[in-house]
């Protein structure tokens, strides 16, 4: 196990990078080792559903009925 003074530097040392990140990739390696790729893709794509904002959807231009 790491210190959190090595953990501490080593996070100082590099820019922030969510995919870099040290708990990240231990998630990418036990979904590797463990054969969970289509479970974890379905549940990231439920979690990104939820926080991703919805896309506006633009429709035809209604026309102007002149009166």
């Amino acid at each position: 196990m790491a210190t959190k003074e090595q953990v501490q530097t080593e996070e100082v040392s590099r820019p922030v990078s969510f995919k870099h990140s040290i708990e990240v990739q231990n998630l990418y390696r036990f979904v590797s080792e463990n054969g969970l790729r289509r479970e974890a893709q379905l549940l990231l794509k439920q979690v990104h559903q939820i926080l991703a904002p919805k896309k506006k959807r633009r429709g035809r231009a209604k026309k102007k009925v002149l009166q």
